[in-house]
């Protein structure tokens, strides 16, 4: 099978060239990918397990569909592919646009339209790609991304983060300017329950604030964590060069006496 193309873009997703799938990820070339949520009538998300056959971020948990644009296909194009391709879902139309995230590291360089769509399932999943898939509440997802985070492929934090928060504050940096996605903060402030009622948006704020600190603290213990790990293994390491040192030290002096014996000695 040919290695897949991908367009090359700037830092503004004007297409610049054409370059193969693994010299974009080993370059760090800005490129284009889009990621659909897929929600039930219970307001709970679909979410996959990627393979761990997969190149990048084996084994972690990622949006319901997701995947590059090939070269010369538009967002929605793709959109409506990954998801027939990922878990089986044909849609007749496109995907609702939610927003649009500019290339930084957390995307791996990807400049990323978010779609949402809603499904009841069940979903004819691509074994290729997804090990397997199942519903989550988005209480269960807040609780489960601010304990381990290592567990979600690394874009998913910041979509669901961006998601959730949908600029019903203040616009985040990493967002393009979309007209869908004050739209979508008109709408989600209309549809949450938490921005039904004045009294009850600060408590909400407040719960989001906590949840974001306490990811962010978890994220500290765990650097914490690889410090000390990595100070461990430069112990051993210098322990390790001292006793190779003595040794060759030690065999030296015995190779020196070896070829240079004491004289006789005579009475």
């Amino acid at each position: 099978m040919s290695e897949e193309i991908f367009d090359v873009v700037n830092e503004r997703d004007e297409v610049i060239g054409r370059e193969t799938r693994r010299e974009v990820h080993r370059l760090g070339l800005k490129h284009r990918a889009v990621h659909v949520l897929v929600f039930n009538r219970r307001g709970e998300l679909f979410l996959q397990k990627r393979s761990w056959k997969k190149d990048k971020h084996p084994g972690t948990w990622d949006s319901s569909a997701s995947g590059h644009l090939a070269s010369g296909e538009d967002y929605d194009t793709a959109a409506r592919r990954e998801v027939r391709e990922e878990i089986g879902l044909e849609l007749t139309e496109c995907p609702e646009r939610l927003f649009k995230i500019n290339a930084c590291p957390d995307t791996g360089m990807e400049f990323v339209w978010v779609y949402r769509s809603e499904s009841e399932g069940p979903f004819r999943l691509q074994p290729e790609e997804i090990e397997t898939g199942t519903w989550f509440s988005p209480e269960h997802l807040d609780h489960w991304l601010a304990e381990k985070p290592s567990a979600f492929a690394p874009s998913f934090p910041l979509i669901w983060s961006l998601y959730r928060d949908n600029l019903t504050t203040t616009a985040h940096p990493l967002l393009a300017d979309a007209p869908e996605a004050s739209a979508l903060a008109s709408r989600l402030a209309v549809e949450s329950p938490a921005n039904q009622s004045m009294d009850t948006s600060g408590a909400e704020r407040l719960e989001k604030l906590e949840t974001h600190l306490a990811f962010l603290e978890r994220q500290v213990e765990q650097l914490n964590e690889v410090v000390v790990e990595q100070a461990k293994i430069l112990h051993r390491l210098q322990t390790l060069v001292r006793n190779q040192a003595e040794s060759i030290e030690t065999m030296e002096l015995e190779r020196i006496k070896s070829t240079n014996p004491k004289p006789p000695h005579y009475q």
